[in-house]
């Protein structure tokens, strides 16, 4: 948890998954409220700092780092249908600038073969 929250900070950026176990603010309200309040908030402002930094191609340095990493895993998580009570298609209707980051992404070569390798 403390190299990502330092990944983060470095890039800039803010997390777009959240610890579903032992996490306070599910617990007193459940899953369901994910999609309603803070994942619209934290895609938003994601959004906003791909933008500003990268004019939507990489969050930092112009290039591929750990953030467009981290963000790739996330969205692609968030869009897997694997999380209860969150759309499919929330990334795509709040945040499409990262669907179209995470697809490029996915893209890249070295990505495309760290997952060749794998499966």
């Amino acid at each position: 948890m403390r190299l990502a929250a330092a990944v983060t900070a470095r890039a800039g950026t803010l997390p777009l998954g959240f610890a579903l176990r032992g996490n306070p603010f599910l617990a007193r309200t459940g899953s369901g409220l994910l999609a309603a309040a803070p994942l619209p908030a934290t895609a938003t402002l994601a959004t906003a700092r791909l933008l500003a930094r990268g004019g939507g191609k990489y969050f930092a340095d112009g290039k591929l780092t750990v953030a467009d990493l981290k963000a790739f895993v996330h969205v692609r998580w968030l869009r897997s249908g694997s999380l209860d009570h969150v759309p499919t298609d929330l990334v795509e209707r709040l945040a499409p600038a990262l669907v179209s980051h995470q697809e490029r992404i996915e893209a890249e070569p070295r990505v495309t073969a760290y997952y060749a390798a794998r499966t």
